[in-house]
């Protein structure tokens, strides 16, 4: 499974060092201005770790908590916002976010927080598949 993550910026250089910083761990960043543009692109592909900028054009990162919430279910979402302090973090955490990156970018931080965040959303996943074939055995069918 290709490892993807979708990063919502208005600063095309932010995509440029997220997808430098994060190519030796094989996840390929894809991008988006906008949470409109984030909307179609959820729409049509899978991402396992969503980071928004705090602020966007047409919303902040609590939309993008929400959208990415109904739309990709265990998807995490990665928070960046410049000097973010204690209340910020707590905020976005309490909201739904996975966790915040502060900027500047610093590359072990991102690498952990990215990683961190792909093995939660793979493990949401993997235990979603498990499920799906518990409920499909004959064996769980016959039980209930």
């Amino acid at each position: 499974m290709e490892r993807t993550a979708l990063v919502l910026s208005s600063k095309p250089e932010h995509t440029a060092v997220l997808n430098n910083m994060l190519s030796n761990f094989e996840i390929r960043v894809a991008s988006a201005p906008t949470i409109s543009e984030a909307r179609r692109r959820l729409a049509r592909e899978s991402f396992g770790v969503v980071l928004s900028e705090a602020v966007l054009e047409d919303g902040d990162w609590r939309e993008v908590v929400r959208t990415v919430r109904d739309s990709h279910f265990g998807a995490q979402v990665l928070v960046t916002k410049k000097g973010a302090d204690s209340h910020f973090f707590a905020e976005a955490l309490e909201a739904g976010a996975y966790d915040v990156i502060t900027q500047p970018f610093h590359q072990a931080e991102v690498q952990r927080l990215f990683l961190s965040a792909y093995l939660k959303y793979e493990s949401v996943a993997h235990g979603l598949r498990k499920l799906a074939d518990a409920a499909e055995s004959p064996k769980l069918a016959r039980a209930v």
